[in-house]
């Protein structure tokens, strides 16, 4: 716990409460140096699959031989089954802390086509869910949380300082 300044109703209020720590985590494939991401120190092996995931460096985890995270070292090394050429051109998005991106290209994911409908009440249930479970979110009102779920429950739920971390 640590005391900072608050702006809450109109005032500056001296709060005690939980500060979310952000360290860089630089990821490696197959050797070659890739991306360094700023995140909150957890479920680091879990951000890393779905950031290369989502970057289209893997299109299934099971192309994945071995994964080490060090929180220590700041260090992910990955390796592959097979060698991959890594994307080299970088985007800047306009997200508020410039995030970088190798794949914006909507055509490389594809069209999720399902006949599952989901009441507006099972959404707001599973917000709820995940505003209870989010305890990071509660105790320091300063991270991202993000979950995949069904109609019926949350089956993942991940925190972060940055949100698209979380979704990764």
């Amino acid at each position: 716990m640590r005391t900072y300044l608050s702006w809450r109703k109109g005032h500056l209020a001296e709060v005690k409460g939980e500060v979310v720590r952000e360290q860089p985590l630089t990821v490696y494939v197959n050797g070659e140096r890739f991306v360094t991401l700023l995140s909150t120190p957890q479920q680091l092996d879990s951000l890393v699959v779905g950031y290369l995931w989502l970057e289209k460096v893997i299109t299934d985890v099971a192309e994945i031989r071995r994964l080490t995270v060090s929180e220590v070292d700041g260090r992910a090394e990955v390796e592959l089954a097979q060698a991959v050429e890594l994307p080299k051109e970088r985007i800047l998005t306009s997200g508020c802390g410039g995030g970088i991106t190798f794949r914006i290209d909507p055509r490389l994911f594809p069209r999720v086509t399902s006949p599952l409908r989901v009441e507006p009440e099972r959404l707001f249930e599973r917000m709820k869910e995940l505003y209870l479970r989010a305890v990071g979110y509660r105790a320091s009102r300063g991270i991202h949380g993000a979950a995949l779920a069904d109609p019926d429950r949350i089956l993942f739920l991940a925190e972060d300082v940055g949100r698209h971390n979380a979704v990764d």
